[in-house]
């Protein structure tokens, strides 16, 4: 009996590993084809949406994205750039026009002596144009300017 149930056991579980081994070797091969059949669907979906032509709502949203894009770098740059210009300015509240305080004219063209400081707080201008000082608020008037 002990020699029966030995070989019908060696018999079933080697049956058992054959099919465990076939089922998954069929498993593999059947999802390697779905696989493939959804890949090339895929592949040829893309290949129609690429040779179709292209709505009037996808350029209008492209062309808007684009130049956005444009606006975005272009605005960075201009203000890493900016970067560059004279901290401190004097300053012709008349023209409404400024200098760059490092250069060594004393009046503007229009004959308005240049303010350097703000006649109210003292600080030294930062703006180039605009009639009032960034620190205190006080508007730029030819009765401001300090004669000498």
């Amino acid at each position: 009996m002990h020699k029966k149930l030995t070989t019908y056991t060696k018999k079933l579980f080697g049956d058992l590993h054959s099919a465990i081994i076939s089922i998954t070797v069929l498993a593999l091969l059947s999802g390697s084809g779905i696989v493939y059949h959804f890949y090339k669907n895929l592949w040829l979906s893309l290949i129609d949406t690429i040779q179709s032509p292209t709505p009037l709502w996808a350029t209008i949203v492209l062309v808007s994205l684009l130049g956005v894009y444009v606006y975005i770098r272009t605005s960075r740059f201009h203000s890493l750039s900016n970067t560059s210009k004279p901290k401190y300015y004097k300053y012709c509240p008349d023209c409404d026009a400024g200098i760059s305080a490092k250069k060594p004219e004393n009046y503007c063209q229009c004959g308005t002596k240049y303010l350097e400081k703000c006649p109210s707080c003292s600080k030294k201008i930062i703006r180039d144009s605009g009639c009032v000082c960034s620190f205190c608020g006080h508007v730029f008037e030819m009765s401001s300017i300090p004669v000498d």
